[in-house]
């Protein structure tokens, strides 16, 4: 089997398996959406933001801007949850 047919079978079984999870938004404070899996915990979804947050800053670590705004992003998270509805 040729490499490229290889990689379009992979790819289509990674496509089925996504086709299965059932996914949540979060829009950060800078408004970014941000796609998480509904069934991971608060904590992956912190160190989620926290790369997506530092790669926006420019920042080369994510552990540093997850340190400094657990917290606070802690607190906030069923904030940043999109329910649906559009206001």
């Amino acid at each position: 089997m040729s490499e490229n047919k290889m990689m379009e079978k992979a790819l289509e079984s990674l496509e089925d398996e996504i086709k299965n999870i059932n996914f949540k938004i979060l829009f950060l404070d800078s408004s970014v959406p941000v796609l998480v899996p509904e069934d991971i915990s608060v904590e992956l979804q912190l160190r989620i933001v926290a790369a997506v947050k530092s790669y926006l800053l420019g920042v080369k670590s994510m552990d540093r801007t997850y340190k400094r705004y657990k917290d606070s992003w802690e607190a906030q998270i069923e904030r940043w949850e999109y329910d649906g509805r559009l206001s």
